[in-house]
């Protein structure tokens, strides 16, 4: 597998730089012109800084002529020390006559050491006494740096602009390609870990269970210590806890009193801050409904490219959708046997759920049987028995019928109930009084 990584690094890296060279082609062809007056360009302030550099080398020289002098006398000796040191490759013995005997005597790193140090302090003293004899020149030479690097970063990024708007497709191919990228080597990275989990079960299990006792560990032990501290020092433990409850109380007395302080001095001035919040949120409420009524108005004026956008969502939710279900029948057709094994669990996972349910059901019809009945009387009717509408029947006389509706005397004498038949609307009987 890591050599199957490195073959796909190695191939993508080619690919990149082939892809790196044929837009770099493509760009110079398309901007033949533009890309000839550059590479001129660049010839040409090559040459000018390069003459620069020879003026400013003469016109120092010129000004400094004596150390000038001084310093090329010192690289001469310097050069002349060097050529010696490479003839005599293993040094000689003072007490020697010949110069070209090969002694014991090797220098060692030291005295280089010491040369090169000598050397650097030479160059920071001989850079610091220039900027101090030229503290003008330097000082502008600091400012034109500077001035150089922001304009560098201003073109830098008025270019980028200009090249993404010249090939805005181009661009906007790029930056989809890079979150595609993106999202790819994350989805790579996450089926690995689950591979990599599935592959050593055992050991991805032992560490998040090592993980979880290392945590509980670390936390018991930091509960411990602190008991331990607590106990060990419990005066000052207590007291300790009682300055912060003393120093919470003051903080927030102190910030009560310097607040009602403050609006006393400053009494205009709070007034105004809090009609000024008032104001702010009527205005917050105000942009949010002019929000509103600015998004109805535009979808008013450009009703046509309202509709296309909201046909576009709707049609990328679809397309969306479809991707879905393609790519779960895909991966169906790919991992059958997973698959097949998982809709398995799942009928045998949901036959075993509704089994619990009705035993559940079953034991607590048997224990509980009173409140079953009631339960399920009541779902059966939930709003209760329907109240029936009595009328009066070809049995019942209009005075006996408004008797009994009627009359208070039902209430005392129950003979006006004698020998009368109810009826409801549908003509069926319910009760004979």
């Amino acid at each position: 597998m890591s050599k199957a990584w490195e073959q796909w690094q190695f191939w993508y890296e080619q690919r990149m730089r082939e892809q790196f060279l044929l837009a770099g082609s493509l760009n110079r062809m398309r901007n033949f012109h533009l890309s000839r007056a550059w590479e001129q360009w660049q010839f040409w302030y090559a040459e000018v800084k390069q003459s620069q550099f020879y003026l400013k080398g003469c016109v120092n020289r010129m000004r400094n002529f004596h150390l000038s002098r001084a310093w090329e006398r010192w690289q001469a000796f310097l050069n002349s020390h060097s050529l010696l040191l490479n003839i005599i490759p293993h040094g000689y013995h003072p007490a020697s006559t010949n110069l070209y005997r090969p002694t014991d005597f090797h220098p060692d790193s030291n005295s280089q050491e010491w040369y090169e140090e000598k050397m650097q302090s030479g160059r920071l003293m001989g850079g610091a006494l220039n900027r101090m004899r030229n503290y003008l020149l330097s000082r502008a030479w600091e400012q034109w740096q500077f001035w150089y690097e922001e304009v560098k970063g201003q073109h830098f990024k008025l270019a980028g602009a200009l090249n993404r708007m010249r090939n805005l497709a181009l661009s906007k191919g790029w930056e989809q390609w890079q979150f595609w990228y993106e999202e790819h080597v994350n989805l790579l990275l996450r089926m690995r870990g689950a591979v990599n989990r599935m592959l050593k079960r055992k050991l991805s299990m032992a560490w998040e269970q090592w993980q979880f006792w290392y945590e509980e560990m670390k936390k018991s032990q930091f509960l411990l210590l602190g008991a331990a501290n607590r106990l060990r020092n419990f005066h000052l433990s207590r007291a300790w806890e009682k300055w912060q409850y003393e120093y919470e109380k003051e903080k927030h007395q102190q910030f009560l009193m310097s607040g009602a302080v403050n609006r006393m001095r400053n009494f205009h001035l709070s007034r105004a801050w809090e009609r000024w919040q008032e104001w702010y949120d009527e205005v917050n409420n105000s942009k949010k409904t002019a929000y509103v009524m600015t998004g109805a108005i535009n979808r008013m004026r450009n009703l046509k490219l309202s509709a296309a956008w909201e046909q576009w969502q709707y049609w990328y939710g679809e397309v969306m959708h479809q991707l879905y279900i393609m790519g779960g029948a895909i991966n169906r057709m790919k991992n059958m046997a997973l698959s097949k094994g998982w809709e398995q669990w799942q009928f045998w996972y949901a036959d075993m759920m509704r089994q619990k349910d009705l035993l559940r059901q079953g034991l607590a019809y048997l224990t509980k049987n009173l409140l079953a009945r009631a339960y399920r009387t009541w779902n059966e009717n939930p709003l209760g028995p329907e109240e029936p509408e009595w009328i009066h029947t070809k049995q019942v006389s209009r005075e006996k019928w408004d008797k009994i509706t009627n009359s208070e005397e039902i209430m005392h004498n129950p003979e006006y109930l004698r020998c009368v038949w109810l009826e409801s609307k549908d003509g069926k009987v319910k009760t004979r009084l």
